[in-house]
């Protein structure tokens, strides 16, 4: 599993040791225990993504924690993909079990090959990777409808540093089993003159609460083959207690096996 790992090659400094042993001094002596490294990479289910493939993981590093979570699409899956405007092709992933102390439940990967509003600024051929923090039968119950859950503002504690809501917060705002979308008015993309949208994050909230984590980046920049890694800002308060969230988020493609890895890092239990 290991070396499958590294053929991947998700990030250089996840390098795993398969056995750790202590000796001091003198050396070990037969009676003194050999400790194990619990670290790992967990596979999801492979699924069919255009002409390729892709499947969630998540990297256990050697005290048995959760380090990072994330999925991996072959090249091919950028070719052939849906061309139906809206709505957007969903990708379901669902994750390891070893992720079931993060404060992730599930992957969406939602294709639009015309993107989305606003108009001039997310209008274009991109992947949204919903990280959610709750379930399926949670996310179906989102609706327009239930307009007073949607337009709760969540307590400004729980709204990661710098983001906001463009605009009122209104039932308009509402998308069905997603709930009302933050942005980060600073990002380029928002900027007068600025540099066209390539890839941002966006947090998701329902009923005053954080319900996904969203890295959104277009094909055409994944087709450029980044080597990106950024920090995820945080909120002051969480959610959920004693489950990992993560403080980084990537999006690498990797020369050696022809692919590419998006992945929330830096996983830290709150």
């Amino acid at each position: 599993m290991v070396k499958a790992f590294l053929l991947k090659g998700l990030a250089t400094g996840l390098v795993l040791s398969s056995v750790v042993v202590v000796c001091v001094l003198s050396g070990c002596s037969k009676d003194e225990p050999i400790a194990s490294s619990k670290a790992r990479i967990a596979y999801g289910p492979q699924i069919a993504i255009g002409n390729g493939t892709g499947r969630s993981w998540v990297q256990i590093n050697d005290e048995g924690n959760p380090a990072s979570i994330g999925f991996t699409l072959t090249a091919a899956a950028l070719d052939n993909l849906p061309t139906n405007p809206f709505p957007p092709t969903e990708y379901f992933m669902s994750l390891p079990a070893d992720a079931k102390n993060t404060a992730y439940d599930h992957i969406s990967l939602d294709w639009g090959p015309m993107g989305h509003e606003p108009v001039g600024t997310y209008d274009l051929p991109h992947f949204d990777a919903h990280f959610y923090h709750i379930d399926t039968n949670t996310r179906a119950t989102i609706s327009p409808a239930d307009s007073l859950k949607g337009i709760t503002m969540p307590p400004a504690d729980n709204i990661p540093a710098g983001y906001i809501f463009p605009g009122p917060l209104t039932a308009a705002a509402i998308v069905p089993r997603m709930g009302v979308h933050f942005i980060d008015p600073t990002s380029h993309e928002h900027q007068p003159g600025g540099k066209k949208f390539d890839q941002t994050m966006i947090f998701g909230f329902w009923d005053g609460k954080m319900i996904f984590t969203e890295p959104m980046f277009t094909r055409e920049y994944l087709l450029s083959k980044p080597n990106f890694s950024g920090t995820l800002p945080q909120p002051k308060a969480y959610p959920k207690s004693g489950v990992y969230y993560a403080t980084k988020y990537s999006i690498r493609y990797n020369s050696a096996t022809n692919d590419y890895t998006v992945s929330l890092d830096g996983l830290t239990k709150r």
